[in-house]
């Protein structure tokens, strides 16, 4: 199979694989505005990934996620319109040293109700302290340059509303568990 972004001839078997490493998604990236890059996403339940790079290089994380802060935001309120609910995780790249390492979030339940303000602030303070915990940890690595910083925007589907399950036979006979 032949890589249709990345021109190269990969195994059938390694196709999803390949289409995960960031060779694939720089090159596969679509320019949206200044600074915000799509990311196709073949990942089950992902609306879509979009990658932000600052305009100038930055040695210190504050500084870059004052500069994207408002593309982020931007770009999450575009699909809140559409979904309604969203889970959203970030990463960060930055070029290190020894070499290049991301530091990334957890995912996030965000709806219309949210002030993304703070959850902007949340993630931030996240790989802040991530990056400054694997620092401090005598690993020789000290950041050179944030390179850029990807948005994984997920459709979130809580479950429906209530129901009822009921027990096997042979476990309700027992009467030593509640069915709530």
């Amino acid at each position: 199979m032949i890589c249709p972004c990345c021109n190269i001839t990969l195994l059938k078997n390694r196709m999803t694989t390949h289409t995960r490493t960031l060779q694939h998604r720089t090159k596969s990236a679509v320019p949206m505005s200044d600074g915000v890059r799509l990311i196709y996403s073949a990942f089950r339940c992902r609306i879509a990934s979009y990658r932000f790079s600052a305009t100038d290089a930055y040695i210190n994380f504050q500084d870059f996620f004052r500069n994207i802060q408002q593309n982020v935001l931007d770009v999450i309120e575009e699909k809140l319109l559409v979904y309604k609910a969203l889970k959203v995780n970030m990463e960060v790249f930055g070029k290190y040293v020894l070499q290049s390492k991301y530091v990334d979030t957890t995912n996030k339940v965000i709806d219309m109700g949210v002030d993304l303000p703070i959850v902007y602030k949340h993630f931030t303070d996240e790989i802040i302290s991530q990056s400054s915990e694997f620092d401090e940890k005598d690993s020789g690595w000290a950041i050179e340059t944030v390179l850029f910083a990807e948005v994984y925007i997920n459709k979130f589907s809580p479950f429906g509303g209530p129901s009822f399950i009921k027990l096997p036979h042979f476990i309700e006979k027992k009467k030593a568990i509640i069915n709530v």
